[in-house]
């Protein structure tokens, strides 16, 4: 259906601007009881606050799509079943909103929230999903792909394909086979309850994060905020509520994100951290408006005591996303995740669920001159298709929960399959061609896991061990033969059905003490190659601007992880470090073997192939303070990761410089004042085989946020709040961010919110 939908996007888009002066009225219709139940305590002071605001929401709401009823419609009868219990609240989650302080730019642009009094329970975060991971876990970064908002997760100098994202414990394949809608693309921070490691649900050695959706069994109550800004990111809106009647629960949110062109800083860093700083000039990239909405339903119902029945959904569309560093735009893209769960108290977890995401990019709104001059197949208009689908079980146990000896068994079992296009359509003379970057790619998974733990009010001992058996195979055979020939002469061999075991085996102590605690962590494992890493065939890299095709002959990676924590509490002081190491037996990475003037290269990108390349290492640690001194909170972060591949005697790729983040938040009476420097140093140590990477230089930002408290009473309150991102307008770029996307110029923005 998804596939279908965008397919009919183009025709039906052109009609549906023409008509959007009427859409505004139409669109509000559904909820204006909702808003009159929100403004009734202070609507003189409302409509004082938005006067300002009236000429910006009147220009951005005119080109407010009728996207949403297109992409709603194959899944109406769901929602209406899904929003019956609250049908006022559904329609604030659409036009009314709480947003993060810089949406889909880099995560150093992000400002925590401190909240005033005891509203901070009442928000929804405002820090960015890859902020979250930064923030709580210990050397996680974000790789950006060519568009702010993809975001991939490099974790403890692992890179992205050396990493399982689960959501829920539930398992998302991006359908892009550029990898430009990685997992956190679909996620909003409206729908994050945590973000935590857990070693049971890799697959194999591979390191496995969790990022946990909003249940309904939280405290009821919820949050709305409506943001503009001037630069990139015109209008951004998010709200989530949560509550309870009988025995029904629910959580719901949404998120919707309205962009326009993209402003770049004007200045290097100052001189004080770069001596070669010099003026710029302010670059625009004049990129189409993109509209994204991410919508969330999660219903509880007790049907015992013992026994409680879940049904969730999670929805994410966007349109027009572009992505500069491949010349190309996401014409339309749909993620849709459904899921039913069985608790049995605590002793019993199980969750069925399936999740289709399709990904449709095009240049047809590319110019002539553009086509002909990229780097990439100049000359040549390449729209690019591609679907997965994941229809997963998973079972959880929990025994003896409340006494000092416990185990967590875990079964689970999935079907995936992966399917990606790319139709080539030459701009002179010659026959149009299709080519398979994934030719229909099918596997089926099935693991289990135990996890033993001895617990005492000081101490406590913990053992796991996963076991875990994947089988590939090739669907359609006849496109899969171009890869099989280069397979078979660059590798000696291809293997149309491949299968794998693979293990992870770990233990742990943790002590607390009157000042803190000490935690200690050792695991061993295989982490087998990913469906790519196997049978992606042509798929471009615009980090290093090669090709590189997949390898079906493909050991697994052999890893051995340590981590060390200490945390050290006072009174008014934290301090938290982290140190960890990760050795890479079989490291996975791409060989070129054909170089650009090579015979029988008439491109002017390498080709490569993955293999095994030798043991490799990243090591690193992070250093975390928070100072809180009745209304005043300081924090500052600090961290560095060295990788390093022992066989080709040079550093890995993707590897983050140092660089420290201080943030310091002020509040009396109704204000409450905030400001963040974020540093990173140069990054001169480079990859030249693995990927040939650019040196990035220094650094330096800051950031502004101010709020204000408008109204408050009961429950609910009302804040003003301005911001200021970027205020020395730096020109730069982070080392993670693919094909150099440079940071966002100065950005002044202003809203507000709701709490409930």
């Amino acid at each position: 259906m998804s596939r279908i939908s965008g397919e009919l996007l183009a025709p039906v888009l052109p009609l549906a601007l023409r008509r959007l002066p009427l859409f505004p009225l139409f669109a509000i219709r559904p909820f204006p009881l909702f808003l009159l139940l929100v403004i009734r305590p202070f609507p003189p002071f409302l409509l004082l606050a938005i006067r300002p605001f009236l000429p910006f929401l009147l220009l951005t709401i005119r080109h407010f799509p009728l996207f949403l009823l297109l992409a709603i419609r194959p899944f109406l009868p769901f929602l209406l079943f899904a929003i019956r219990p609250f049908p006022l609240i559904i329609g604030g989650l659409v036009a009314l909103a709480s947003a993060q302080n810089l949406p889909d730019t880099v995560s150093t642009y992000q400002l925590p929230v401190v909240f005033i009094e005891d509203s901070v329970r009442r928000f929804p975060s405002e820090v960015s999903v890859a902020e979250q991971l930064a923030q709580r876990l210990s050397g996680a970064q974000a790789v950006y792909r060519s568009v702010p908002f993809a975001q991939e997760v490099v974790y403890q100098g692992l890179m992205p394909q050396q990493l399982q994202l689960t959501l829920a414990g539930m398992r998302i394949h991006p359908a892009c086979v550029d990898r430009m809608d990685p997992v956190l693309t679909f996620v909003e921070p409206a729908v994050v309850e945590t973000i935590q490691e857990r070693p049971q649900q890799g697959w194999g050695g591979t390191p496995a994060l969790e990022v946990g959706l909003l249940s309904p069994e939280g405290t009821p109550g919820g949050g709305a905020t409506l943001l503009g800004g001037d630069n990139y990111h015109r209008l951004y809106a998010n709200a989530q509520h949560r509550a309870q009647k009988g025995k029904l629960r629910w959580a719901s949110a949404s998120t919707f994100r309205l962009g326009g062109p993209y402003r770049t800083g004007r200045w290097l860093t100052p001189r004080a951290f770069s001596p070669a700083s010099e003026p710029y000039r302010d670059t625009t990239l004049p990129l189409d408006p993109f509209r994204k909405l991410n919508l969330y339903t999660a219903l509880s119902y007790a049907v015992s005591p013992a026994h409680t029945v879940e049904l969730l959904y999670l929805g994410d569309y966007f349109y027009w996303v572009a992505y500069p560093g491949l010349i190309m735009d996401a014409r339309h893209s749909a993620m849709h995740l459904l899921s039913v769960r069985h608790r049995w108290r605590r002793f019993s977890d199980m969750r069925l669920y399936a999740n289709t995401v399709f990904h449709d990019m095009t240049d047809e709104r590319r110019p002539l001159s553009e086509i002909q001059t990229r780097p990439v197949m100049p000359g040549m208009y390449m729209p690019m298709r591609g679907l997965t689908r994941v229809l997963g079980l998973v079972w959880e146990g929990h025994l003896g929960e409340e006494r000092p000896f416990r185990l967590k068994p875990r079964i689970e079992g999935t079907w995936n399959q992966a399917w990606g296009a790319m139709d080539m359509y030459p701009v002179g003379p010659g026959a149009p061609m299709r080519l398979l970057n994934l030719a229909d790619i099918r596997f089926w998974q099935g693991g289990s896991a135990l996890q033993a733990a001895y617990v005492q009010p000081t101490f406590s001992l913990q053992a796991e061990a996963t076991l875990t058996y994947l089988a590939y195979r090739v669907g359609d055979t006849l496109s899969f033969l171009p890869l099989e020939l280069y397979q078979q002469r660059y590798v000696g061999q291809a293997d149309r059905s491949p299968a794998y075991t693979v293990y992870q085996v770990g233990v742990g102590f943790q002590r607390w003490t009157s000042w803190g605690r000490l935690s200690l962590s050792l695991r061993q494992g295989t982490r087998p190659p990913t469906h790519t890493e196997l049978y992606g065939y042509y798929l471009y890299v615009p980090m290093d601007n090669s090709f590189w095709m997949g390898n079906s002959r493909l050991r697994p990676e052999r890893l051995l992880r340590g981590e060390l924590l200490s945390e050290w509490n006072a009174q008014h002081l934290r301090l938290t470090l982290t140190l960890y190491a990760n050795r890479l037996t079989d490291y996975i990475a791409p060989v070129t073997f054909l170089p650009v003037g090579a015979p029988g290269n008439g491109t002017q990108q390498a080709w490569r192939i993955l293999r095994n390349t030798g043991l490799a290492w990243t090591a690193g640690g992070t250093l975390r303070t928070t100072l809180v001194w009745s209304s005043t909170q300081l924090e500052a972060q600090t961290g560095y990761t060295w990788g390093w591949h022992a066989t080709l005697r040079e550093p890995l790729p993707w590897i983050y410089p140092f660089f420290v983040r201080v943030r310091a938040s002020q509040g009396w009476r109704r204000h409450l004042g905030q400001v963040e420097a974020y540093f990173a140093a140069a990054q001169r140590r480079l990859s030249r085989t693995l990927y040939v990477e650019d040196p990035t230089p220094p650094y330096l930002l800051l950031h502004a946020a101010y709020r204000y408290l408008l109204w408050s009473k009961a429950r609910a309150s009302a804040f003003l709040t301005l911001r200021a991102e970027n205020l020395l307008n730096t020109y730069g770029w982070d080392h993670l961010s693919v094909g150099n996307m440079p940071f966002l110029g100065r950005v002044f923005r202003a809203g507000l919110q709701l709490s409930w």
